[in-house]
Protein backbone atom coordinates (compact mmCIF):
# COMPACT_ATOMS: atom_id res chain seq x y z
CA UNK A 1 0.00 0.00 0.00
CA UNK A 2 1.51 3.31 -1.12
CA UNK A 3 0.24 6.06 1.16
CA UNK A 4 1.60 9.50 0.39
CA UNK A 5 2.32 11.69 3.38
CA UNK A 6 2.87 14.67 1.14
CA UNK A 7 0.56 17.66 1.40
CA UNK A 8 -1.53 18.26 -1.73
CA UNK A 9 -1.24 21.65 -3.40
CA UNK A 10 -2.62 22.77 -6.75
CA UNK A 11 -0.18 25.52 -7.68
CA UNK A 12 3.29 26.57 -6.56
CA UNK A 13 4.40 30.04 -7.68
CA UNK A 14 8.19 30.36 -7.58
CA UNK A 15 9.76 33.78 -7.10
CA UNK A 16 13.37 34.84 -7.34
CA UNK A 17 13.29 38.56 -6.48
CA UNK A 18 10.85 39.39 -3.69
CA UNK A 19 10.84 43.11 -4.46
CA UNK A 20 9.90 42.63 -8.13
CA UNK A 21 7.75 39.50 -8.07
CA UNK A 22 5.93 39.24 -4.75
CA UNK A 23 3.14 41.70 -5.54
CA UNK A 24 2.23 39.91 -8.77
CA UNK A 25 2.50 36.53 -7.06
CA UNK A 26 0.17 37.58 -4.25
CA UNK A 27 -2.31 38.97 -6.79
CA UNK A 28 -2.24 35.73 -8.77
CA UNK A 29 -2.54 33.67 -5.58
CA UNK A 30 -5.62 35.65 -4.53
CA UNK A 31 -7.27 35.18 -7.93
CA UNK A 32 -6.54 31.44 -7.99
CA UNK A 33 -7.78 30.96 -4.44
CA UNK A 34 -11.03 32.69 -5.42
CA UNK A 35 -11.48 29.78 -7.86
CA UNK A 36 -10.76 27.28 -5.04
CA UNK A 37 -7.20 26.39 -6.01
CA UNK A 38 -4.69 25.84 -3.23
CA UNK A 39 -1.63 28.02 -3.86
CA UNK A 40 1.80 28.34 -2.32
CA UNK A 41 4.37 31.08 -3.04
CA UNK A 42 7.91 29.79 -2.67
CA UNK A 43 11.46 31.00 -3.08
CA UNK A 44 13.15 29.59 -6.14
CA UNK A 45 16.47 29.31 -4.29
CA UNK A 46 15.45 28.36 -0.77
CA UNK A 47 12.26 26.30 -1.06
CA UNK A 48 12.58 24.16 -4.21
CA UNK A 49 13.85 21.08 -2.39
CA UNK A 50 11.18 21.43 0.31
CA UNK A 51 8.45 21.60 -2.32
CA UNK A 52 9.82 18.47 -4.02
CA UNK A 53 9.91 16.46 -0.81
CA UNK A 54 6.88 17.76 1.09
CA UNK A 55 4.19 18.48 -1.52
CA UNK A 56 2.20 16.64 -4.12
CA UNK A 57 1.70 19.35 -6.72
CA UNK A 58 -0.26 19.81 -9.93
CA UNK A 59 1.32 22.96 -11.41
CA UNK A 60 4.43 25.07 -11.01
CA UNK A 61 4.63 28.65 -12.19
CA UNK A 62 8.11 29.87 -12.98
CA UNK A 63 9.65 33.21 -13.84
CA UNK A 64 11.15 32.39 -17.15
CA UNK A 65 11.12 29.92 -20.00
CA UNK A 66 13.09 26.80 -20.17
CA UNK A 67 14.19 23.48 -19.00
CA UNK A 68 17.88 24.29 -19.13
CA UNK A 69 20.43 22.39 -17.07
CA UNK A 70 19.61 22.71 -13.35
CA UNK A 71 16.72 25.12 -13.95
CA UNK A 72 13.72 24.84 -11.65
CA UNK A 73 11.62 23.36 -14.45
CA UNK A 74 14.24 20.75 -15.34
CA UNK A 75 14.57 19.70 -11.69
CA UNK A 76 10.82 19.26 -11.34
CA UNK A 77 10.66 17.53 -14.71
CA UNK A 78 13.21 14.94 -13.57
CA UNK A 79 10.93 14.10 -10.63
CA UNK A 80 7.44 14.59 -12.12
CA UNK A 81 7.86 14.43 -15.90
CA UNK A 82 4.66 15.44 -17.68
CA UNK A 83 2.51 14.57 -14.65
CA UNK A 84 2.43 18.24 -13.65
CA UNK A 85 1.90 21.49 -15.55
CA UNK A 86 4.72 23.95 -16.21
CA UNK A 87 3.66 27.57 -16.62
CA UNK A 88 6.05 30.38 -17.49
CA UNK A 89 5.00 33.87 -16.39
CA UNK A 90 7.69 35.55 -18.53
CA UNK A 91 8.20 38.38 -16.05
CA UNK A 92 10.65 40.16 -18.33
CA UNK A 93 9.33 40.56 -21.86
CA UNK A 94 11.08 43.68 -23.07
CA UNK A 95 13.32 42.42 -25.84
CA UNK A 96 16.67 43.88 -26.60
CA UNK A 97 19.05 42.43 -29.18
CA UNK A 98 21.40 41.22 -26.45
CA UNK A 99 18.66 39.71 -24.22
CA UNK A 100 16.15 38.34 -26.72
CA UNK A 101 18.03 35.09 -27.27
CA UNK A 102 17.72 34.29 -23.54
CA UNK A 103 13.91 34.50 -23.71
CA UNK A 104 13.30 31.73 -26.23
CA UNK A 105 12.66 28.04 -25.57
CA UNK A 106 15.67 25.90 -26.35
CA UNK A 107 14.63 22.38 -25.35
CA UNK A 108 11.91 20.23 -26.90
CA UNK A 109 10.18 20.00 -23.51
CA UNK A 110 9.99 23.78 -23.24
CA UNK A 111 8.82 24.12 -26.84
CA UNK A 112 6.14 21.43 -26.67
CA UNK A 113 4.90 21.39 -23.08
CA UNK A 114 5.57 24.62 -21.21
CA UNK A 115 2.63 27.03 -21.07
CA UNK A 116 3.66 30.64 -21.67
CA UNK A 117 1.87 33.80 -20.62
CA UNK A 118 2.66 36.85 -22.72
CA UNK A 119 1.71 40.48 -22.32
CA UNK A 120 0.84 40.91 -25.97
CA UNK A 121 0.95 39.57 -29.51
CA UNK A 122 4.53 40.72 -30.21
CA UNK A 123 6.06 38.44 -27.58
CA UNK A 124 3.60 35.68 -28.49
CA UNK A 125 4.88 35.72 -32.07
CA UNK A 126 8.47 35.92 -30.86
CA UNK A 127 8.00 32.71 -28.83
CA UNK A 128 6.10 30.97 -31.63
CA UNK A 129 8.81 31.85 -34.17
CA UNK A 130 11.35 30.34 -31.76
CA UNK A 131 9.46 27.05 -31.77
CA UNK A 132 7.11 27.29 -28.78
CA UNK A 133 3.79 25.54 -29.36
CA UNK A 134 1.19 28.17 -30.30
CA UNK A 135 -1.51 26.29 -28.38
CA UNK A 136 0.55 26.83 -25.20
CA UNK A 137 0.98 30.59 -25.59
CA UNK A 138 -1.68 32.77 -23.96
CA UNK A 139 -1.89 36.57 -24.11
CA UNK A 140 -2.80 37.74 -20.61
CA UNK A 141 -1.84 41.38 -20.63
CA UNK A 142 0.79 42.75 -18.28
CA UNK A 143 0.11 41.70 -14.66
CA UNK A 144 1.41 44.99 -13.23
CA UNK A 145 -1.17 46.86 -15.29
CA UNK A 146 -3.99 44.86 -13.66
CA UNK A 147 -2.64 45.59 -10.18
CA UNK A 148 -2.24 49.31 -10.93
CA UNK A 149 -5.77 49.42 -12.34
CA UNK A 150 -7.13 47.84 -9.15
CA UNK A 151 -5.17 50.27 -7.03
CA UNK A 152 -6.44 53.16 -9.11
CA UNK A 153 -9.99 52.15 -8.19
CA UNK A 154 -8.97 53.06 -4.63
CA UNK A 155 -7.98 56.56 -5.79
CA UNK A 156 -8.20 58.15 -2.35
CA UNK A 157 -5.82 55.61 -0.86
CA UNK A 158 -3.22 56.34 -3.54
CA UNK A 159 -3.36 60.08 -2.93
Amino acid sequence: MNVSLKKKIDVVIFIEHKDREMQISKYLKKKLEQDNYSVLIASLHFHSHLILFQYEIKTIITLYIGFGKNSISSIFFKVHGLNINYINMNYEQFLFPFAGKFKIPKTETAKKHQINFTWGDHFKEYLANAGASKKNIHVTGRPYAKIIKELNLKNQEIK
